[in-house]
């Protein structure tokens, strides 16, 4: 693989799981001289990640504006492309993606492939579209990959393809070891207490998130004597909604809208228990990095959640998004510590042992020789 050079494709490096992942990937890479990573945002060059990539030498471009619309600029995008002269481009969205291979394979003549990471629930002329571009695309010898095995079996049903014939790249994440000093800090901007239990929820505010249900069970948990303290990290358009509900409950004493931050596994220290109840998932990387810092998860069992803790060995899977069952689960940590401790071990061993970085991104090199093959 020395002297490889891959190119990604993201939409931007706004925060979010496929950015991070682009973004651990290329240090990853550049570190270990493993091949030489590129990254080009394909709507546009901004995000925390920027520069974090940047400081440590990884070339970031823009696409050309309008690119997926105007063939002048999509002949700019093969330009783009065959000035940076890839072996690889390794796209992380699937907007626009036939004129994607058009700039790449036609006009740059490089080789492409690209990987599937959402479980996005598609319908009618929308599912016809996505079935037509898959194929299209393994006519033209484009590899498919997805993220987890959830997406992979999602993606065979969506487009009649079998799952087995998809190639699992995971995400991975290094261990994230507890450390009281930045715990400290954390909680002291916060204004919680050494005693207080401390529930972190991780997500960008979007509806499909469940930020509005997680505000409702901890209402019921506070009812039921069992009060916690709430961090969110994130922001989006229901945050404006959700601020009004957290008042709405009176939940304002226990509640703190942090908004989005770049130093995630900083703030995970900070937390007793994390918390994601999606309604759908690709490969969420706030229970993977609240894993490997040996956090208690509490989940909802789509996309690859159940796949991440083992089917609830590794964590609490909530069955049903319904406030009774939630608060349960809450409840049922914030009163055991002994509960907290023994899930956050088994969680910390399933990161190291099946999503450590090394490990995924051994997958990935294998993955780009036998696609170059």
């Amino acid at each position: 693989m020395l002297g490889m050079r891959v190119l990604f494709f993201v939409g931007s490096l706004a925060a979010g799981g496929l950015e991070r992942f682009v973004t651990r990937v290329s240090l990853q890479a550049k570190s270990t001289g493993a091949f030489e990573p590129v990254v080009c945002c394909l709507t546009a060059k901004t995000g925390i990640f920027l520069s974090e990539l940047e400081a440590a030498q990884v070339s970031v471009w823009e696409a050309p504006k309008g690119w997926e619309r105007r063939f002048s600029a999509l002949i700019a995008l093969g330009s783009l492309v065959r000035e940076i002269e890839p072996d690889i481009v390794h796209s992380q969205v699937n907007f626009s993606l036939l004129q994607q291979v058009f700039a790449v394979r036609f006009l740059a003549q490089a080789t492409f492939c690209v990987t599937e990471r959402n479980c996005y629930r598609l319908s009618g002329v929308s599912r016809l579209k996505r079935l037509v571009q898959f194929h299209a695309l393994r006519l033209l010898r484009i590899r498919y990959s997805a993220n987890s095995y959830a997406v992979a079996e999602h993606l065979g049903r969506l487009v009649l393809a079998d799952k087995r014939s998809i190639p699992i790249l995971p995400n991975g994440v290094a261990p994230i070891p507890p450390n009281q000093n930045l715990r400290v800090q954390k909680r002291t901007r916060l204004g919680w207490g050494d005693r207080d239990i401390g529930i972190g929820y991780i997500a960008r505010m979007a509806k499909h998130k469940g930020h509005s249900l997680f505000l409702r069970s901890v209402a019921r948990v506070r009812d039921a004597g069992a009060q916690a303290k709430v961090c969110f990290l994130g922001d989006g358009p229901q945050r404006g909604a959700l601020e009004k509900l957290t008042r709405e409950l009176e939940l304002d004493a226990l509640v703190s809208f942090i908004g989005t931050v770049s130093d995630v596994e900083d703030w995970l220290q900070a937390f007793d228990i994390v918390v994601l109840l999606s309604s759908h998932e690709g490969m969420p990387n706030v229970i993977l990095e609240a894993m490997a810092a040996g956090k208690p998860i509490i989940g909802t069992p789509v996309g690859a959640i159940p796949e991440l803790l083992n089917d609830g060995s590794a964590g609490i899977l909530v069955m049903r998004r319904e406030v009774t069952e939630v608060a349960q689960a809450l409840v049922s940590l914030i009163r055991t510590a002994a509960h907290r401790e023994q899930l956050g071990q088994a969680a910390s061993s399933r990161a190291r042992e099946q999503f450590g970085l090394e490990v995924s991104f051994s997958k990935l090199l294998a993955h780009y020789e036998q696609t170059v093959a």
